[in-house]
């Protein structure tokens, strides 16, 4: 989850300010790239965790927070 968390974060682009920790990870477009090779399996256990939460949502900005706790927890 940590390389995970690492390879959404690494995205960010100081110039034109994009990318970051924007939970992007989870499309197909991002994780398919070869760089992150292996983190389908990962997203699949974030998804899981959605489903099986009380308060899981299909809403993004809850995806994308669900991809930012794994940043946070693990950087503690």
């Amino acid at each position: 989850m940590l390389h995970l968390a690492w390879h959404d974060v690494g995205t960010y682009d100081k110039e034109t300010k994009t990318g970051g920790p924007n939970g992007s990870i989870r499309f197909p477009q991002e994780y398919s790239h070869a760089a992150n090779a292996g983190f389908e399996i990962a997203i699949d256990l974030l998804r899981l965790s959605l489903l099986l939460s009380p308060a899981a949502s299909e809403a993004a900005p809850i995806k994308c927070s669900l991809v930012n706790t794994c940043h946070a927890s693990f950087l503690l």
